[in-house]
């Protein structure tokens, strides 16, 4: 497995938009609605 080195501000800010996605998953993985939602979210940022 591979490690990611950053700083620890950045991880902090990254940490909510993960969460935000793993909630958004957890509640419904099969959702087409929610693949979908998830993958624009990740485009834009």
């Amino acid at each position: 497995m591979k490690q990611i080195k950053t700083t620890l501000p950045k991880a902090k800010d990254l940490r909510s938009i993960v969460e935000r996605y793993i909630t958004m998953a957890k509640k419904d993985p099969q959702s087409l609605h929610t693949r979908r939602t998830l993958l624009s979210l990740e485009q834009q940022q």
